[in-house]
């Protein structure tokens, strides 16, 4: 049965294995292999070790993370403001297809209305076709932004968004 809580600062080491296996098993063929394999648990655990707890949610299965969602402030220069980013959303392939993602976008979207934002954001990648499609299905929408960025080779991500409330 898999549980979903706020993270813990005890959580940043599970949580920096399990973005990396999550982006491997997300990009392999997406993204530079050689990049994919130059990521380490550790750099993400930093990572995650500032974070703020409260604006990260993790999804457990027998104690194991099998997936987390991150928000913050979306610094987008031409966003209104109030305006929240989902910085991440990952699930472990073993888990995909079990609600998990939805149940995670959910407490994301939830987080950011309790802290005063009226709109959510995130970029993703333009050859993830299951990610754009699953952020569609929960009310995302390409906004025509998109931007460049050089992960071992360049990237292309698309800006999703959405009012919430």
């Amino acid at each position: 049965m898999v549980a979903f809580r706020s993270s813990r600062v005890s959580d940043a080491k599970t949580l920096g294995r399990t973005h990396v296996q999550a982006w491997q098993e997300t990009y392999r063929g997406k993204i530079s292999d050689d990049y994919l394999d130059w990521l380490k648990p550790e750099i993400a655990e930093k990572i995650f070790s500032h974070r703020a707890p409260a604006n990260v949610f993790v999804a457990e299965d027998e104690g194991e993370i099998v997936g987390f969602a991150v928000v913050g402030h979306g610094g987008e220069e031409d966003m209104p403001p109030r305006t929240g980013e989902l910085c991440g959303l990952y699930v472990l392939r073993s888990h995909h297809r079990q609600g998990i993602g939805k149940e995670l976008f959910k407490m994301a979207e939830k987080r950011l209305s309790s802290l005063g934002y009226k709109r959510m954001l995130l970029w993703v990648l333009d050859t993830n076709l299951d990610a754009q499609a699953f952020y569609e299905r929960m009310g995302m929408k390409k906004d025509g932004k998109y931007k460049h960025t050089t992960l071992g080779s360049v990237i292309t991500e698309y800006r999703m968004v959405k009012e919430i409330k």
